[in-house]
């Protein structure tokens, strides 16, 4: 038994091996063309920007960990909201917190028609979640590497990226970043450590 474990290990290994960990698939290429294509008309921006200040002013009352998130329906009704609660579980990001909030008063369907704003770039975890609630649209204020830059540890995967690789299950309209990130990028650059 223990020699076909070991056989089955280095076989797996030898086949692994043959393939980058980085190579994206044609679909994950089109998919992530696709996504870094798209710009916001002047409209849409402005409409995003006033859901932004919403998430903004959550992450006012975390200054340490200034995560805010919104998810707002198309009509500019907001439908949940979150902050981070990391100090209580590690998974309760701003996201993940305002996902489990819309699920808690509205169920598990109508992401459809709905946006999430957040201030910082989802990471794995948080994206993850948004694919797998398919939730359509995602702004978020600053990027990964300003977050990183900040003094707070990240999994540096673009959310476009972590989108992409994703194509199998989810396919949303569009990730916006840097919405209101001048104001964002100031807040994690002087946050309190």
């Amino acid at each position: 038994m223990t020699a076909s474990i070991a056989a089955l290990v280095t076989a797996g290994s030898s086949t692994s091996a043959a393939a980058e960990p980085c190579e994206l698939d044609e679909p994950t290429s089109i998919t992530l063309n696709r996504l870094r294509s798209y710009r916001p008309t002047a409209a849409e921006l402005q409409f995003h920007q006033t859901q932004m200040t919403q998430a903004i002013r959550l992450a006012a009352g975390n200054p340490k960990y200034p995560f805010g998130a919104v998810i707002v329906h198309n009509n500019g009704q907001l439908m949940a909201e979150g902050v981070n609660k990391g100090s209580l579980h590690p998974g309760y990001h701003g996201e993940v917190v305002a996902i489990n909030t819309y699920v808690e008063q509205h169920g598990n369907s109508g992401w459809s028609n709905t946006t999430l704003y957040t201030t910082g770039e989802p990471c794995a975890m948080c994206l993850g979640m948004i694919a797998w609630a398919k939730i359509p649209r995602v702004v978020w204020a600053s990027s990964v590497d300003t977050i990183a830059r900040s003094g707070i540890g990240q999994i540096t995967i673009s959310a476009l990226e972590l989108a992409a690789r994703s194509h199998q299950i989810y396919q949303p309209q569009y990730l916006v970043g840097g919405v209101c990130a001048e104001v964002m990028d100031l807040i994690f650059q002087n946050r309190p450590r």
